[in-house]
């Protein structure tokens, strides 16, 4: 089924945060939350793009079982993470590991995002009800939640 929206995240288990696994958990519990209360999961995909982790973060975070068809894991293995992150900050090649989980978004609509980005109930249903309108085919727009420096 072609979805409307792909979220796009990128994450590594990597001890940069100490707090990730709970940080990536529960907000991903607060996003599945909203979009089930607006009743339009099914229209959205959340990708997560495991950069090089040693624990893949697929076997910390659980996923209830009415979302698993809105949640998809891709792991990149180490070797390859090393391989395009050698002169990037922590080994990790931000550009790289998005466009991994953009080229296999289903999503009519991309969103890239933090690990930690959570959208409450109104901001769902803002985001869904503007990507659906017909009018948005006539412009083009770049959603982004993070601020380029």
């Amino acid at each position: 089924m072609k979805k409307l929206l792909s979220l796009v995240i990128n994450i590594a288990n990597d001890n940069y945060y100490e707090d990730l696994i709970f940080r990536a958990q529960k907000t991903l519990d607060l996003n599945l939350f909203f979009l089930n209360k607006i009743k339009d999961k099914k229209k959205v995909e959340i990708i997560y793009v495991d950069w090089g982790s040693k624990k893949k973060i697929s076997d910390l975070i659980f996923i209830n079982k009415n979302f698993k068809n809105q949640v998809k894991f891709i792991y990149v293995n180490e070797k390859l993470t090393k391989k395009y992150s050698k002169n990037f900050p922590n080994n990790f090649n931000h550009e790289v590991s998005y466009n991994v989980g953009i080229r296999r978004a289903k999503g009519k609509y991309i969103l890239q995002t933090a690990s930690d980005q959570f959208f409450n109930f109104n901001m769902w249903k803002n985001l869904l009800s503007f990507i659906s309108s017909p009018k948005l085919e006539k412009k083009k727009y770049l959603l982004n939640t993070q601020k380029d420096n």
